[in-house]
């Protein structure tokens, strides 16, 4: 079908089939079924992103070996558009930074803290990512990041970080922690672009709303 109509022509869970390529033998479920199924449990291909491996294998006709297909083919699909966005000179605008990080974070179970290290022209240096989990003080702490920044030779930093929740409202600590990077980094001269949170349901940019 594929070679007949062409990928962009065929629905979601025949693209899904593809990428299964075979069904359950045992109740005779064809590859395009498990596919279905997959897509009715998990809700969208946002939903069949999200799962783990552990998750995908709680479908009947799931194990290993397509649970690990399903999780390779979407993150070659973030590799992909990651690369796109990185052959980009330097970074322009708020949307740039948010096509380069959303593949990687919009869906991620917990929250990533991470850092995009700038040269005099806006173009990427380094990224690194500064903590996993729930933002604290305690979990970011600025030293981690003067460290890359100094190593680097950085003129300035954007800070991103994603809401699992989907609502992109900072909290007071997003609040408390921005406010520690911009007064430590105000001492090296380097500059805090911005910081962006990103979520499910839209971003929000400490830029945009004169919070920096």
């Amino acid at each position: 079908m594929l070679l007949a109509q062409g990928e962009q022509r065929l629905s979601d869970a025949h693209l899904l089939s593809v990428i299964l390529r075979v069904g359950e033998s045992s109740s005779h479920a064809s590859a395009l079924d498990l596919a279905e199924s997959l897509l009715l449990h998990f809700g969208s291909l946002g939903g069949l992103n999200r799962a783990s491996v552990q998750e995908l294998q709680t479908i009947k006709g799931i194990g290993m070996a397509k649970a690990s297909q399903i999780k390779a083919s979407f993150e070659l699909g973030k590799r992909v558009f990651r690369e796109r966005v990185q052959l980009s000179p330097h970074i322009a605008s708020e949307e740039d930074v948010i096509r380069y990080f959303s593949p990687n974070m919009i869906d991620l179970p917990t929250e990533r803290f991470a850092a995009l290290f700038l040269n005099s022209r806006n173009r990427i240096i380094r990224e690194a990512v500064l903590s996993e989990g729930t933002l604290t003080s305690s979990l970011v702490h600025p030293r981690d990041a003067v460290r890359q920044a100094v190593q680097c030779a950085a003129a300035a930093v954007i800070f991103v970080h994603n809401h699992p929740s989907g609502d992109p409202t900072p909290s007071d600590e997003d609040r408390r922690v921005t406010a520690q990077f911009v007064k430590v980094f105000a001492l090296m001269e380097i500059e805090v672009l911005d910081h962006l949170i990103l979520g499910r349901h839209g971003r929000f940019s400490f830029r945009r709303n004169r919070l920096l």
